[in-house]
């Protein structure tokens, strides 16, 4: 054997004949992905805002790709029984979920025992559009602004009920970080999913229910919710004349919403921008665009690095709402 090659050389051969090679895999399962359908997993139950933006962009999204993605609803604890579903799937790119702020961050943050981390255990895709909150009541909730409702829910010493779509999820953590805040006594009701949880508030099953604008703006519209408060920085086109807690001197109940698509660790990187790159293209497109802002949504497709980097950034965010509404798993 030639000296040249010999000791720390040859480490460094095989070093970069090992780096080649993964570089020649990575760039075959790029060209060879999709070649069968793929399973998209929904951690909640159909017709929450999760399954309404998902489903928005499903079908483009899989002829883009050239493969058609079969969406399917697994709802439970908050989001935790379809993601833990999702990431304990194969990482060959056939089976991703839908993840949002509330089943990665704030159930996280919530039930240090769910089960997975929200950084180490995902290869994050991209995401798909910012939503912003929207605290509603039912339609004949003795209080038409935030002022009355206030003062109703101050005198009624735990006489109202809101709805979630289950423990740790974020419309649990915005509403018990709001009663922290105003110093009121509000009944948890927890379900399987924000689709029957806004159903039931629409019905006047529930009082209320601090939801996102995608899946309850149809109740609103349809005069079977009231508006009272927006969780966003500014107020929305589409409801104009509702204020935001900033505007009601509550800036920090001011959080958004986000929903993306991401994979089990260990997805190749290559797969995750192939799909992020299908994404940012089809959301772009003027009629998917338009469909995601018709819900109250703001269409915001991104890389895996910058996915990545919202659900860090909220994690800490969400540890510190844990602190301070003392809130406790059961």
């Amino acid at each position: 054997m030639s000296p040249i090659i010999e000791g720390k050389n040859m480490k460094f051969v095989l070093k970069m004949v090992a780096v080649a090679a993964l570089f020649a895999t990575s760039s075959v399962a790029m060209a060879a992905y999709p070649d069968k359908p793929i399973r998209l997993i929904i951690p909640f139950a159909a017709n929450g805002a999760t399954d309404v933006l998902v489903r928005i962009i499903a079908d483009p999204l899989g002829k883009e790709l050239g493969q058609p993605l079969m969406v399917e609803n697994i709802g439970g604890e908050g989001g935790k029984t379809g993601t833990f579903e999702g990431i304990n799937s194969e990482p060959d790119g056939y089976t991703l979920v839908a993840t949002t702020i509330s089943s990665i961050i704030s159930n996280t943050a919530y039930n240090k025992n769910v089960g997975y981390d929200p950084l180490a255990d995902f290869q994050h895709i991209s995401n798909i559009a910012d939503v912003p909150n929207i605290l509603v009541v039912r339609k004949d909730f003795p209080a038409n602004n935030f002022k009355e409702f206030l003062e109703e829910v101050k005198k009624s010493k735990g006489k109202y009920s809101y709805a979630s779509s289950g423990q740790g999820g974020i419309q649990h953590f915005l509403m018990e970080y709001f009663k922290t805040m105003t110093k009121t006594n509000i009944n948890h009701i927890p379900y399987r999913g924000g689709g029957p949880a806004v159903k039931d508030a629409s019905l006047g099953r529930v009082d209320m229910i601090l939801d996102q604008m995608s899946s309850a703006y149809s109740y609103v519209q349809k005069g079977d919710l009231k508006a009272i408060a927006l969780s966003a920085p500014y107020r929305s086109k589409i409801l104009p004349d509702v204020p935001t807690f900033k505007d009601l001197g509550m800036e920090e109940m001011n959080i958004y919403t986000y929903y993306g698509l991401s994979g089990p660790k260990g997805l190749n990187p290559a797969i995750a921008k192939k799909i992020s790159d299908a994404m940012i293209k089809v959301i772009n497109q003027p009629d998917i665009k338009a469909k995601i802002e018709a819900t109250g949504a703001y269409p915001n497709p991104n890389t895996p690095e910058q996915f990545t980097k919202m659900f860090a950034k909220d994690k800490a965010v969400f540890e510190k709402i844990v602190r301070e509404a003392k809130l406790v798993a059961r």
